[in-house]
């Protein structure tokens, strides 16, 4: 069992991976889209000068420039803000990256605490597993970023689609966790409950441990590091005749998110018996403008939400006291560098 620790830790920034990607790959070319993109890259940029190129946010001729260059041989880092990527690129994206399968690897910034909609992205993830060919991940700790560098030079044969929070990311692992992010990592195990997120939303429930313990409840939380293609590796395991329910949490859309794959498994396979699925996340709306923890609450996916979906599950009342729950790290406003 991996102990979750919401303690920070700075041990490394995407940027200094990235500009350790560089180092070690000099065929790499680093694009950034838009002016949001290229303040977040400015740190590196200086002393990477001649890997880097910046588009202006016109997306259409951007992605058309990258995959001209993809079909040079460049191998190729775009980052820009990921509402961008999704709202205003669709036959590009789908013609020039997907149907040619090309190795461009996309990092939408994501901007959880912004308090305008145009900088929070909740369709991202569905979006891109939707388009054949994507692998489609999502970073929210801090071990995650070696993971992703590590899994771009393993899969660089197809086209990867990375959402990025712009913040400091607490630390979720263990320093000596086996972690690959085509597979599941477990953080809890038990029989009664299990419980599958993604992204901020695994901080979210890990907020829940030290009270959910008090009642000793026996639950299984797994974390997904990638959506598309599916980890479905050993997930047959999780499912035993005593489990009440799954709960699944993510932090944007239900639709073509994490909760829709586990069903459509489900469904695909033959369980030992009938299992009730609660789907936690951004049903079949627009989600306003605010800071996420908010908008956390007001639409059922934050962790007194998580506690009210046990409850139903396990056929009784928990009384947990969020008062006495750490904070989720991963909402600290203050970390933002975009003013």
């Amino acid at each position: 069992m991996v102990q979750i620790n919401l303690k920070k830790h700075q041990k490394k920034t995407y940027l200094q991976a990235l500009a350790e990607q560089l180092d070690r790959e000099n065929e790499y070319l680093c694009i950034s889209i838009g002016d949001f993109a290229k303040n977040y890259l400015e740190p590196i940029e200086q002393s990477h000068g001649n890997q880097f190129l910046f588009l202006s946010d016109q997306i259409e001729n951007a992605i058309g420039i990258c995959v001209g260059l993809a079909l040079e041989g460049f191998k190729l880092i775009v980052h820009a803000p990921a509402t961008l990527l999704t709202r205003s690129s669709v036959s590009t994206l789908f013609y020039g990256i997907s149907y040619q399968c090309l190795p461009i690897t996309l990092v939408g910034l994501h901007a959880y605490w912004q308090m305008v909609s145009s900088l929070q992205n909740f369709e991202d993830l569905g979006f891109f597993s939707a388009l054949p060919n994507f692998s489609v991940m999502e970073i929210s700790e801090q071990s995650e970023i070696a993971l992703f560098f590590k899994s771009l030079n393993e899969s660089s044969l197809r086209p990867i689609y990375l959402r990025l929070p712009i913040l400091d990311l607490p630390s979720y692992f263990p320093k000596d966790a086996e972690l690959h992010f085509d597979q599941i990592s477990v953080l809890r195990t038990g029989k009664d409950l299990l419980l599958i997120s993604m992204g901020i939303c695994s901080a979210e429930i890990s907020r829940l441990y030290a009270e959910m313990d008090l009642y000793r409840l026996s639950w299984t939380h797994l974390h997904l590091h990638q959506l598309s293609p599916f980890p479905k590796k050993d997930l047959m395991d999780y499912f035993g005749d005593e489990l009440k329910g799954v709960i699944t949490v993510e932090a944007h859309l239900t639709k073509n998110g994490l909760g829709a794959e586990l069903s459509k498994w489900i469904s695909a396979n033959e369980l030992p018996k009938q299992i009730k699925h609660i789907r936690l996340g951004l049903q079949d709306q627009f989600m306003q403008g605010s800071s996420m923890g908010y908008l956390m609450r007001k639409y059922g996916f934050d962790a007194l939400s998580i506690v009210s979906s046990a409850e139903i599950l396990l056929k009784r009342k928990l009384n947990i006291d969020l008062n006495r729950c750490p904070k989720n790290l991963c909402l600290e406003g203050d970390q933002i560098f975009y003013k």
